[in-house]
């Protein structure tokens, strides 16, 4: 009698067939299945080494980076925790962006799954012409070369997004940027107001990198001869609520009153003088002065017999010219030596609170209109011009009749005879093949102010200046 084998089987058709046994541990051949699968993960070893170097570790490093806080130019990182991502979502343009992706992803998603199933259903319905590739080599080359033109053009064709607004690297090669200077007066602390006011000035403006000044509070008192700042600086708190980068300027020198850079772009290393940084942007190098120059003496007030401490009173021309560059020049002498860090730079910008008016507005032309008492080529804006840097804001509007553009001050009347309303906030920029687009004023109102942001926070009005390079 013929012992019956439990791994066979018979088909209706006779036929006896052998079956593996299922069960748990048994019937399963582990060294044929090492001896087949081994070659194969041997074959795609290499890619997943490629794979695991150039997309996984990149994508998880890049994961743990965005805990820190770092420049990826300076020292190690500082680990800051969720605080990149709270500053993420509070930038109107993420959500733009994050709103695209998805109207993108899901719209190519849907149509190319769309797509590919009604493709499939065609191919495979008994169609004389799918019978006829089916047989055909010549056929089938021709609609294998087809669908890779397809494919191929299913990802060129992809849809082109338009530049972003302010600080892009357009098709010519040319950076353009949006640079502001603006005296912020504490924050507008000084007025018991938060940084909120403040905030929305520069982004009325379109700013990518200010220059600030007065990011702590005036002491009390605070006199012509003497006013330390004091409290903590504000600048911080700004940058966060813009999502932008900062550097305050901690350093105690002439050339220095709780200033600031607030950058849209990573901020590098400052100068020996505390007064400039190099800023990545797109990967071209641009440096940032930042300066806030002594009120005191005050020489329009001098010239105008404008009591203001116990300044004396001037009577030329010459004598305002000398006393600015004693009031004003050791702090310029500290500016040229930083200067030289950006020799090379793609682009170099200079802020700051000059409280000295330029020779641009002081000239033949505001004489006659009534806006200034006599020619005065006045030392500081000289100086900085004989760097090969330019007056932003003059360079975009040089009738200073038609556009006097007095950022000193919002809060007082210009027909009030003591003081004397001027232009001593300036932005003065440098490059190969540099252009200023525009330049405006930002203030509290109309006419003064070309961009109206009300209610204003500080007791000056800001510039901010369209540059190309």
């Amino acid at each position: 009698m013929q012992q019956v084998d439990q791994n066979m089987v018979t088909l209706e058709s006779g036929t006896r067939l052998r079956t593996e046994s299922t069960g748990f541990g048994r019937g399963i051949n582990w060294r044929r299945m090492r001896t087949q699968w081994l070659p194969g993960y041997l074959c795609i070893l290499p890619a997943l080494i490629v794979i695991s170097i150039f997309s996984i570790y990149p994508l998880l490093y890049s994961l743990r980076l965005s805990f820190y806080k770092w420049d990826f130019i300076g020292p190690m990182p500082e680990f800051v925790g969720l605080h990149n991502f709270q500053r993420l979502y509070q930038i109107d343009e993420f959500w733009q962006v994050l709103r695209n992706t998805f109207y993108f992803s899901v719209g190519t998603v849907l149509l190319i799954v769309v797509l590919s199933l009604a493709l499939a259903m065609v191919l495979t319905t008994h169609f004389q012409f799918v019978h006829a590739i089916g047989k055909k080599p010549t056929m089938q080359k021709i609609y294998a070369l087809l669908l890779t033109i397809a494919m191929m053009l299913s990802t060129a064709c992809q849809p082109i997004q338009p530049a972003p607004a302010q600080g892009t690297i357009p098709a010519t090669g040319a950076t353009s940027l949006t640079v502001m200077t603006f005296n912020i007066w504490g924050g507008g602390a000084n007025e018991e107001k938060p940084v909120d006011e403040t905030v929305a000035a520069i982004k009325a403006a379109g700013a990518d990198i200010i220059g600030v000044q007065e990011t702590r509070l005036e002491s009390d008192p605070c006199t012509a001869e003497s006013c330390p700042a004091t409290g903590t600086s504000v600048a911080q708190a700004i940058a966060d609520a813009l999502g932008f980068y900062y550097y305050d300027q901690t350093q105690e020198n002439a050339a220095l009153w709780a200033n600031a850079i607030i950058s849209r772009y990573p901020i590098g290393a400052a100068t020996p003088n505390d007064l400039g940084v190099p800023i990545d942007v797109d990967g071209r190098t641009v440096y940032a002065f930042n300066i806030h120059l002594t009120d005191f003496p005050y020489q329009p007030y001098q010239l105008l017999d404008i009591e203001y401490g116990d300044a004396p009173y001037l009577d030329t021309a010459e004598e305002a010219v000398a006393a600015a560059q004693a009031a004003r020049g050791p702090a310029l002498k500290l500016l040229m030596a930083d200067l030289a860090a950006a020799a090379g730079a793609a682009a170099a910008f200079i802020f700051g609170d000059f409280n000295e008016p330029s020779h641009w507005d002081w000239n033949a032309d505001a004489v006659n209109a009534g806006l200034q008492p006599m020619v005065v080529e006045w030392p500081s804006t000289l100086a900085i011009e004989s760097q090969g840097f330019v007056d932003a804001f003059r360079s975009a509007n040089p009738d200073v009749v038609a556009k006097p553009a007095f950022t000193w001050t919002p809060t007082g009347d210009p027909s009030d005879p003591e003081d004397h309303h001027d232009r001593i906030d300036f932005v003065f920029a440098q490059g190969a093949g540099l252009t200023v687009e525009e330049a405006q004023v930002v203030g509290e109102k109309s006419p003064e102010a070309d961009i109206v942001v009300t209610p204003w926070p500080s007791d000056h009005r800001a510039i901010v200046a369209k540059v190309r390079f």
